[in-house]
């Protein structure tokens, strides 16, 4: 026998809750570190050849779950995305992360334990992001990004 339909009321005690687990003492401080494109014209010093813009460093800073890839975690690891050891932060989805889209290399600082993580790109892996987003309904409830631990 099926769940059957949220309420809305259930629904917004869903959003609520995790809404206020980003916001506890227990969820994580992190810096989304990444390389912008800008629009300006540069000369490549490595190759000697003009490209269209130069990577400029950004940071976003945000507060997530962050939740570790355990052994036992079929769901997650039938992709063969992530290992056991490897982690997902989850973040309110008004953290705006079209910006890292096509960015070379993502990095996530964890603040409070000094770690670092490389992030596995979204666009490359959609069904794997697809499979770990937290929904209600057709809805984000959190938005979710999968990482390696820096070696």
């Amino acid at each position: 026998m099926g769940m059957g339909f949220l309420s809305s009321f259930e629904a917004n005690i869903i959003r609520r809750d995790a809404r206020n687990m980003i916001a506890s003492a227990e969820s994580a401080d992190i810096e989304i570190h990444y390389k912008h494109l800008s629009g300006q014209s540069a000369l490549d010093e490595v190759y000697g050849e003009y490209v269209d813009g130069t990577w400029v460093g950004l940071t976003i800073r945000a507060k997530a779950i962050q939740k570790i890839v355990k052994p036992k975690q079929e769901d997650v690891l039938k992709f063969g995305v992530l290992e056991a050891g490897d982690c997902i932060f989850y973040m309110n989805t008004d953290v705006d992360l079209t910006v890292i889209e096509h960015s070379e290399t993502v990095r996530i600082n964890v603040v409070n334990e000094n770690t670092q993580w490389y992030v596995v790109p979204r666009h490359s892996f959609k069904p794997f992001y697809e499979s770990i987003q937290l929904r209600i309904g057709n809805t984000p409830i959190l938005q979710p990004l999968a990482a390696k631990l820096a070696r």
